[in-house]
């Protein structure tokens, strides 16, 4: 569900493409944001970079 929200107010706040990190369970939150609309992410937070 928080991952729906994440997408949701990208989506409201008119981003397109944005950066998504997080430390503990922000970083879960970022990984699962980055697998379920990658075309919203520009990064990988699992891909160290």
């Amino acid at each position: 569900e928080v991952v729906e929200d994440l997408k949701a107010l990208l989506d409201a706040l008119s981003l397109p493409r944005t950066h998504v990190v997080g430390i503990s369970m922000g970083g879960v939150l970022a990984q699962a944001s980055a697998s379920s609309a990658p075309s919203s992410m520009i990064n990988d937070p699992s891909d160290g970079k």
